[in-house]
């Protein structure tokens, strides 16, 4: 977690910026995914949240990642997932497990 210079930033609006970010930092970025999380049961504990995955290089090596970003109280949060390519299909879940049992620290 940390703090965003606009209180009200959503999670769509900061992945606009990190996007970008990611862009700079894989040459072959690749965004495969994004699912928006705004429906009462979808919340990620009550709050709206933004699912991205995507792919990039890393010494010659590929990677899955995915990120659970949500904007509460000032602060991002992120849950993220890294897995070489060739591993994804083991843990693919994982991270919509993590989001199920995910509970803000009050």
């Amino acid at each position: 977690t940390f703090g965003l210079s606009d209180s009200t930033q959503t999670a769509k609006a900061y992945w606009t910026d990190h996007e970008k970010q990611l862009q700079s930092i894989y040459s072959d970025f690749k965004l495969l995914d994004t699912k928006e999380y705004t429906e009462k049961d979808d919340l990620l504990d009550g709050t709206p949240a933004l699912k991205v995955k995507y792919s990039g290089s890393l010494n010659e090596k590929v990677y899955i990642n995915e990120q659970i970003i949500a904007c509460r109280y000032g602060k991002v949060f992120l849950i993220t997932l890294v897995v070489p390519e060739e591993s994804y299909e083991k843990v693919e879940n994982v991270i919509d497990v993590v989001k199920k049992n995910f509970k803000f620290a009050e």
